[in-house]
């Protein structure tokens, strides 16, 4: 629980070249990018499909998971979905 906890709350420094007048503080921002499970609905799985020479046959195992989330235009009509990140299936 604590590792989906994470994943899902983001966090993420982003300095300041030019920082405005009334900015006081180290010259970084930082952003929370809070993320709930109701707005990730879908998934991908991805598959590596592979030809056996010496067995002659198909074989197919899963690579990867990825969690999407959908993009929006500034009208919050729907483009397209993206992965937030692959999580490889280590086998």
């Amino acid at each position: 629980m604590k590792e989906r906890n994470r994943i899902f709350d983001r966090r993420d420094t982003i300095p300041y070249c030019f920082p405005p007048a009334d900015y006081k503080g180290d010259g970084a921002i930082v952003l929370h990018n809070r993320l709930k499970e109701e707005d990730l609905p879908n998934l991908r799985i991805v598959q590596e499909w592979y030809w056996d020479n010496h067995k002659n046959e198909l074989l197919v195992r899963l690579h990867s998971i990825a969690p999407m989330q959908n993009c929006t235009n500034e009208a919050g009509d729907f483009l397209y979905r993206e992965a937030i990140f692959y999580r490889k299936n280590d086998d």
